[in-house]
């Protein structure tokens, strides 16, 4: 079942024999343990520095890994490797050390997570399942208490795992090996806003290097809707759309009518590239319960569902799939235009779609650690917690479960990007304004071709009021249920 091409790793003083291969890391005897894996590491004087994953440079899309590890290893310290990394894409970690020190870094989303032991013999892991079967550990009464207040597609809050003794790095966040924590450094300042123009152009920019990378070192898919984000990846495309073969998931409720699938088609045909419809494919039984034994409560029967369907295409299997999970980051998705004094607990409890107390207790917790932050940034609460919840945890998750059978890639995902994107107030964003202009720049005529013709409430997004009484109104029917 396995795929040995995936993300998943273990930091480890001992032996492990669930991966092919391991390096040292060279401070406490510590090993990272990995299967197939692109991992480099760097040496330079007392400092060491480990790149594991699939990473491009948005600056210098032709630099290769190695490069970029050598250029990494001469930050004197995590503050410079953190500004020296914004312009990096992927799905990545950095290890970086003195021979004293120990910090761990995800990438821009902490699309590989890093979960890690907040007591005794430290242990590190992109699956805490690793280090609980090793330590004869159970699932968290509070963990499973929340999972099961919600459908489960939707994640643990904040820096949760399903194992108490256990915490997760959020995104914004490195792990401190002699704190044993994770310490937030984003944001701590103000930026200079910038308009809708300017941050188009700046990330137009460097989105196209990071489709340069990914396609002088990957063949690509593409997953393709009617909505706005898959619409920008396909305008980012554009120069090698010949080589890029498109696809959408036919789901249950769908008809040849709907617009998921009749836009793409209709682009496809229009423009003469290549697209595929895939209908659902149940995952076998034992497949099913292999998957439960290694994902325990983490399973998303969805995303393994589509992992499974996309991994049996004849066409399509031995692509790495570009997904656009992040963009929604650039539309404000949880704040539209809402005042930022709304951004409270209750509000933001309603995007997690969870209807347990400690849940609730939990993103209390996120909004009292933010408060200072976000008050000296003027970054909104809204796109923060978009940021480290929806995108840190869900996203993070969905990709937990489909690295089972697939590889992903996210051509958003990078830090210079999101920041540019954050800089433009929420009121001028909100209606996808950054993402049309990106299309604008790169494929024009795809802008032809209407946008989610389909959605539903459409007028509940125009009026702030009214969408708030809705989201809320909706979250109290909704609660009922469990």
């Amino acid at each position: 079942m396995s795929n040995k091409n995936n993300n998943a790793y273990l930091i480890y003083a001992g032996e492990n024999y669930r991966f092919e291969n391991y390096i040292e890391i060279g401070i406490n005897n510590l090993k990272l343990y990995y299967n197939n894996c692109t991992v480099i590491k760097k040496n330079m004087g007392d400092k060491t520095l480990i790149l594991m994953g699939r990473v491009v440079d948005s600056n210098h899309p032709h630099s290769e890994p190695d490069s970029i590890a050598e250029s990494l290893i001469k930050s004197s310290n995590i503050d410079e490797l953190i500004e020296n990394s914004k312009g990096l894409a992927g799905r990545f970690i950095i290890l970086y050390s003195n021979g004293k020190q120990l910090y761990i870094f995800p990438d821009a989303v902490a699309s590989i997570p890093v979960t890690f032991t907040t007591h005794g013999e430290l242990s590190v892991a992109s699956n805490p399942r690793f280090v609980a079967e090793m330590k004869g550990w159970h699932e968290s009464d509070v963990s499973r208490e929340i999972k099961n207040k919600a459908a489960p597609t939707h994640p643990l809050p904040y820096d949760l795992t399903m194992y108490d003794q256990m915490r997760k790095v959020p995104p914004n966040h490195y792990f401190d090996f002699r704190a044993r924590k994770a310490i937030r450094f984003y944001p701590i300042k103000k930026e200079k806003p910038v308009g809708v123009e300017e941050a188009s152009e700046i990330s137009s920019k460097l989105l196209k290097n990071v489709v340069i990378g990914y396609h002088n070192r990957y063949r690509l898919s593409l997953p393709l809707t009617s909505g706005v984000d898959s619409r920008t990846i396909l305008a980012l495309c554009r120069d090698f759309i010949s080589e890029i073969p498109t696809y959408t998931f036919f789901h249950d409720h769908f008809t040849d009518k709907t617009a998921d699938i009749a836009i793409p088609r209709a682009m496809a045909e229009k423009f003469g590239f290549e697209h595929f419809t895939l209908r659902h494919i149940d995952l076998p039984p034992n497949i099913m319960k292999e998957c439960k034994v290694e994902l325990g409560s983490l399973v998303n029967p969805l995303e393994l569902q589509n992992a499974w369907t996309y991994y049996n295409h004849h066409s399509l299997k031995n692509f790495i799939r570009l997904d656009g999970n992040i963009s929604p980051l650039g539309k404000s998705s949880f704040g539209r235009d809402l005042p930022e004094l709304l951004a409270t607990t209750a509000y933001l409890v309603t995007k997690t779609h969870n209807y347990s107390k400690k849940n609730k207790q939990e993103v209390a917790r996120w909004h009292e650690d933010i408060r200072h932050f976000a008050k000296q940034s003027d970054i909104s609460k809204y796109d923060l917690f978009f940021w480290e919840h929806r995108v840190g945890n869900w996203t993070s998750n969905s990709y937990l479960n489909a690295d089972l059978f697939t590889n992903s890639l996210n051509v958003f995902n990078s830090r210079a990007i999101i920041e540019t994107w954050l800089r433009v107030p929420r009121k001028y964003r909100k209606d996808s304004e950054i993402h049309q202009a990106i299309i604008r720049k790169n494929w024009p005529e795809i802008l032809d071709f209407p946008f989610n013709p389909d959605a539903k409430y459409e007028i509940l997004y125009k009026n702030p009021l009214i969408y708030y009484f809705a989201v809320r109104g909706k979250y109290i029917i909704e609660r009922h249920k469990y």
